[in-house]
């Protein structure tokens, strides 16, 4: 008994058709000279495409999609609640729990890191074996000054001689 599901998509297929058609008829043709720039909102786009961003945008970014995940595994243990019991909930209750701690822990949102991207390194020079210039910090989320020893790769102070 296959026979529903072929009339089903034999109706799908004229129905996308049908609306495809309908647009083509209906729909404006124009073409003006902005049809064919690039703009978001309506605003002509200045200035570069390759902005930084700070490590944090990101961190919520992973957030975003571990809590998503998360919330397709509320559905479904929703969906077998009474089957699943007081075990099940405890489990959940874990599960939640578990990320919770991770995203607003020490370790989630408090997150931070003094280091130096090496992504927009300019250097200023080299002298007496110091390598000076200026970096990304990620935890300022700005530009900053740095002075590296070339005889024992640490970082000094960047007033440092």
């Amino acid at each position: 008994m296959t026979w529903p599901l072929l009339v089903y998509f034999v109706f799908v297929v004229f129905l996308v058709a049908a609306v495809l058609g309908v647009s083509y008829l209906l729909g404006q043709r124009h073409s003006e000279p902005a049809t064919g720039e690039p703009y978001e909102g309506g605003i002509v786009s200045e200035g570069s495409a390759r902005v930084r961003f700070s490590v944090r945008y990101y961190l919520i970014a992973m957030f975003f999609v571990v809590f998503d995940l998360e919330a397709v595994f509320l559905f479904a243990w929703a969906g077998s609640a009474r089957e699943v019991g007081w075990s099940g909930y405890f489990g959940l209750l874990l599960f939640v729990g578990h990320h919770s701690i991770l995203a607003w822990g020490s370790s989630g949102q408090a997150w931070e890191s003094a280091k130096l991207s090496d992504e927009g390194v300019t250097i200023a020079g080299i002298d007496g074996g110091v390598l000076r210039g200026k970096g990304w910090e990620m935890m300022s989320d700005r530009e900053k000054p740095f002075a590296l020893d070339l005889r024992t790769g640490m970082l000094l102070p960047a007033h440092a001689g």
